[in-house]
């Protein structure tokens, strides 16, 4: 049973902290875009639209691969590399400084 609920923990945290950081990314984007386009209300809609789709369509086509990854390499090792890539993301969007 303990085993279980260190289980539990992790993947709990790990999802608190992937939903924090889109929680705080979330309201901000549009806004943040829109800098990067010169205010073009147009242009950072479909850029917000497109970061939206593209993560979402993502998230659906490595789920299957990540949960086959799990099952041969564990799942501790893949939660730990699985947050690598939205980190990666941040410090990038963190740095950018123009939309192309």
């Amino acid at each position: 049973m303990k085993k279980d609920a260190r289980a539990f923990g992790l993947i709990f945290s790990t999802l608190l902290i992937d939903v924090a950081a889109m929680g705080m990314l979330i309201p901000v984007l549009p806004e943040l875009i829109r800098g990067f386009v010169g205010g073009d209300f147009g242009r950072a809609a479909q850029l917000a639209g497109l970061v939206a789709a593209l993560s979402a369509g993502l998230s659906f086509i490595f789920a299957p691969v990540l949960g086959g990854l799990s099952d041969r390499f564990g799942r501790k090792p893949l939660l730990l590399l699985s947050m690598v890539g939205p980190a990666v993301c941040y410090l990038g969007l963190a740095n950018a400084t123009d939309v192309s």
